[in-house]
């Protein structure tokens, strides 16, 4: 405690705690305002994915999802009408294993090959947009050509 001996102290530290109060205030009205951002849809899902990203460990497991995946569709399309569980149980943990024998040794080639998948299709895109840019100044060009064109046509009259 704080020993306040006249009244100049006394208003002097009821501003020090009013400041620590409004402090306090505008600290928990941020927290609040951060959780519901942390809540909403949109920021649900981004942070959901957002560990995929963060590291090689998570390229891994998505590789693994990914054998998981695709060995029990595979399984699925070839026994479809298939009424023997047992067996499409052994199929599919049969592919399972192949998938991930297969992305454990070659995850180095896959995840290149996924880069260089990724950095084609980015090299596309930015063509395209190029082009689209360059297109979109010709037209605009043009269109102030003929603009100056018909600016000319009447000035003789």
């Amino acid at each position: 405690m704080h020993d306040v001996h006249d009244i100049d102290q006394l208003q002097a530290r009821v501003q020090e705690l009013e400041g620590q109060q409004d402090a306090m205030w505008s600290g928990l009205k941020n927290n609040v305002h951060e959780h519901v951002e942390k809540l909403k849809p949109a920021n649900l899902i981004k942070n959901a994915f957002s560990g995929i990203t963060d590291s090689i460990d998570s390229e891994t497991d998505i590789l693994k999802e990914g054998a998981a995946l695709v060995s029990g569709l595979v399984a699925n399309a070839l026994l479809s009408g298939s009424k023997n569980k047992p067996l499409k149980r052994w199929i599919t943990l049969a592919l399972f294993s192949a998938a991930t024998y297969l992305v454990t040794r070659y995850q180095d080639e896959i995840l290149e090959a996924g880069n260089k998948a990724m950095q084609y299709v980015t090299e596309k895109v930015n063509q395209f947009k190029a082009n689209r840019d360059r297109k979109r100044a010709e037209r605009e060009a043009e269109a102030f050509a003929d603009e100056e064109d018909m600016e000319d046509v009447h000035e003789g009259i």
